[in-house]
């Protein structure tokens, strides 16, 4: 009976838990002029674990990080998606600056994602130019770091690129740290509550308690 019973305490947390999460978001404002845009390295060429080699064309390839992967097109017109971890070493140089650089595959991997961390800490809802607000669909908008600009499709369909310049600010959405907690809590002291009602002894239950004294038959 207390397997039962234990189905349905777990049943009701897990349905707790998947309605409040939804709710534990708050939006916020964030101004135009605090999003700040990382350099871009402009990969010239990447050497193989296998000892081959790709040059890129006069593009350059780009470090994707998202999916891990480096994408070009080779000096012979050939499209490459190159995942880190079959490449030795990266040949780039940063879109600011006219140095050239050198790095482990991994390293580099790593290196653009300490750079590239999401400062907006959130997914974008809208952007705001300051005569007009234009909202996102369900996929949100995304800062394109090569292009200095905002991109999406917005919830009529269109595709947008908004210069960053241009953004008056963004409404962002986040993960609201104190309703999560509250709700946590408030799942934790449920799930102590369902676990005492439950799975205490049976009503028709009897305990037999052994006998201490001196008046036992």
């Amino acid at each position: 009976m207390n397997l039962i019973r234990l189905k349905q305490t777990l049943r009701i947390m897990t349905i707790l838990i998947a309605a409040g999460l939804t709710g534990c978001t708050k939006t916020i404002s964030i101004p135009g002029r605090e999003v700040r845009v990382p350099p871009t390295p402009v990969i010239e060429r990447v050497t193989l674990a296998d000892r081959g080699e790709v040059q890129f064309d006069e593009t350059g390839g780009r470090y994707l990080q998202r999916i891990g992967l480096i994408q070009g097109v080779s000096t012979e017109g050939a499209r490459e998606n190159l995942k880190v971890g079959a490449i030795d070493s990266v040949y780039f140089t940063f879109s600011n600056d006219t140095a050239h650089y050198i790095g482990d595959g991994r390293t580099f991997a790593k290196e653009q994602e300490t750079l590239r961390e999401d400062r907006i800490k959130g997914t974008i809802t809208a952007v705001n130019l300051g005569s007009e607000e234009i909202r996102f669909d369900s996929k949100n908008g995304h800062v394109d770091s090569l292009n200095s600009a905002i991109v999406g499709v917005t919830s009529s369909g269109e595709l947008i690129s908004v210069p960053i310049d241009s953004v008056h600010s963004l409404k962002v959405k986040r993960q609201d740290k104190l309703k999560t907690f509250l709700l946590l809590g408030g799942v934790a002291a449920v799930a102590v509550v369902l676990a005492t009602a439950n799975y205490g002894p049976d009503e028709d239950t009897q305990i037999d308690l052994p006998c201490i004294g001196w008046d036992c038959d």
